[in-house]
């Protein structure tokens, strides 16, 4: 639960931003227009070309959602006209592939915890799990992902 701390705000200040904050679950806050989600609370994982997804945020500018790639699978290899990706990779092991599409000069490059991975518009890409666990990542997308921007390659 967050605790509001006495600062040296008027009385009136205080209330307003008090009055910002709602609490819609455990562990939901949102104020003004900030959101806070776990995992746990998001309902259905979709299973898509790139493992098993589950979309924390969206809205015109940009996406997030986690993925989740089990032991000895890998995504279909695929690039986007448009979108801008970032995946950081929470848990497990793999190994990343991307593409130039216009150099067509592949690179692979072992992933771990931690590791953050961009990928621009119109680069192939694919993301194997090497590990003994699955394969979590978040995937940040700029603008959101769109089914017309997502086209399928091989390497």
């Amino acid at each position: 639960m967050v605790q509001l701390v006495k600062t040296s705000r008027s009385h009136r200040e205080d209330r307003e931003f008090e009055s910002r904050w709602a609490h819609k679950k455990s562990n939901l806050w949102i104020q003004d227009n900030m959101k806070i989600i776990n995992d746990s609370e998001v309902e259905g994982e979709k299973a898509i070309a790139c493992g098993k997804l589950k979309k924390h945020f969206a809205d015109k500018n940009l996406e997030v959602d986690v993925n989740r790639i089990d032991v000895g699978k890998e995504t279909k290899p695929h690039y986007h006209k448009k979108m801008t990706e970032i995946y950081l990779i929470v848990s497990g092991n793999g190994l990343m592939k991307i593409k130039n599409r216009e150099t067509g000069k592949p690179e692979s490059k072992k992933v771990c915890p931690l590791s953050s991975i961009l990928i621009p518009p119109n680069h192939t890409h694919q993301l194997t799990n090497t590990g003994k666990e699955a394969l979590v990542h978040y995937v940040i997308c700029s603008p959101p992902w769109r089914e017309d921007d997502e086209l399928f390659d091989e390497f």
